[in-house]
C-alpha cells in the first residue's frame, strides 16, 4: 500500500455487474468482446444509478469494456445532476476490471457449449482452469502443420520417383547436380506463406488468451486496491470513508467472490460490497 494512504479510511466498494447488454439479450458470450446495452440494459443502468444515490458515491471506476463504461456514464451523468459535489464524477476505466477472456468461447451461444456449462461448474474450485484458447489460433496451427505436411509429401514423391528409374538413370540423376529449382527451394528460407502464418500465430498467441479464476481474481484484487490508493491520495475530503462504484461483469465478479464466500452469477446491476481499510479487503455480503 502507498505510504500516502490514509489508513484510517475505509472504502466501501460497491461492485456492480453492468447493465444487460445486447449480447446477454441474445444468449450469447462475451468476454472481451463489445456488445452495447439492450434498452433493459439503459433502464437498468438508470436504476442502479438510484441505487448509487443512497450509498453515497463518490467515485465511479469501470471495466473499460463498452457496456460497463456505458453504464457508469449513466450511473455518473445522473448523480451528478442529482447529488451536490465539490467536484463533478468522472467515471475512471480500468483493462484490470474487464470480463474473463473466454477464448474461443467469445460469441458463441451459450446453450449450444456443453464444454462452457461443464467448465462453469469447475472452474471456482480448480482456479487454474482455462477456457479453450482462440479457434483462430488453432485454425492457423493446423494451416502451418499443413503446409509441412505438403512439403513432406512432395520430398517423397520425387525420392520415389528417383527410385522408380533404370539404374543407369538412376545413378545419372544421383550425381548430377540438383535441378535449381530444388537447390533453391532447399537453400531458401521457409516460404513466405508459411513464415506469414506463423507469425501470425505467433501475433494471436501474445494478444489473446483465455483466462482462469486465478488470473481474474488477482486483477481485480490489484485493480481496487490501486483505486483506494487514487482515492484516497486524490479526495479532497476530509471524511474518514469513502464510498466507491465499481462496474464490472458477471464471470469476473463470480471469480472475486470465490475468494471470499461461494460465488453465484450476478444478474445485470446486482451487486456485492466489500470493504477496504489498511491494505485488506472484507467481505461485506451481496446487494441487490
Amino acid at each position: 500500500m502507498s505510504s500516502y494512504s490514509n489508513s484510517s479510511t475505509t472504502i466501501r466498494f460497491y461492485l456492480c455487474r453492468h447493465g444487460q447488454s445486447e449480447f446477454n439479450a441474445l444468449g450469447l458470450l462475451q468476454g472481451h468482446l463489445e456488445s452495447p446495452l439492450s434498452p433493459l440494459g439503459i433502464t437498468q443502468a438508470e436504476s442502479l444509478a438510484l441505487k448509487a444515490k443512497q450509498w453515497g458515491v463518490d467515485h465511479i471506476v469501470s471495466s473499460h469494456l463498452g457496456r460497463a463504461q456505458q453504464t457508469a456514464h449513466i450511473c455518473a451523468e445522473f448523480l451528478n445532476k442529482a447529488v451536490h459535489h465539490l467536484q463533478l464524477i468522472t467515471p475512471q476505466s480500468t483493462a484490470d476490471l474487464a470480463e474473463r477472456h473466454l477464448g474461443a468461447w467469445q460469441g458463441k451461444a451459450v446453450a449450444q457449449l456443453a464444454e462452457f456449462h461443464q467448465f462453469n461448474t469447475l472452474c471456482y474450485q480448480q482456479t487454474h482452469l482455462t477456457p479453450p484458447n482462440s479457434l483462430e489460433r488453432v485454425n492457423s496451427l493446423e494451416r502451418v502443420n499443413s503446409l509441412e505436411r505438403d512439403e513432406q509429401w512432395e520430398r517423397i514423391n520425387s525420392l520415389e520417383q528417383v527410385n522408380s528409374l533404370e539404374p543407369d538413370e538412376k545413378r545419372e540423376r544421383m550425381n548430377s547436380p540438383e535441378p535449381d529449382e530444388k537447390r533453391e527451394r532447399i537453400n531458401s528460407p521457409e516460404p513466405d506463406e508459411k513464415r506469414e502464418r506463423v507469425n501470425s500465430l505467433e501475433r494471436i498467441n501474445s494478444q489473446e488468451k483465455s483466462e482462469s479464476t486465478d488470473t481474474v481474481r488477482q486483477r481485480m484484487q490489484n485493480a481496487l486496491r490501486d483505486i483506494a490508493q487514487m482515492t484516497e491520495l486524490h479526495t479532497r475530503s476530509s471524511s474518514s470513508e469513502l464510498n466507491v462504484l465499481v462496474i464490472s461483469h458477471g464471470d469476473a465478479l463470480a471469480c472475486l467472490m470465490s475468494q471470499f464466500t461461494q460465488p453465484v452469477l450476478l444478474k445485470n446491476t446486482q451487486g456485492m460490497l466489500l470493504t477496504y481499510q489498511n491494505g485488506t479487503l472484507e467481505w461485506g455480503g451481496l446487494i441487490d
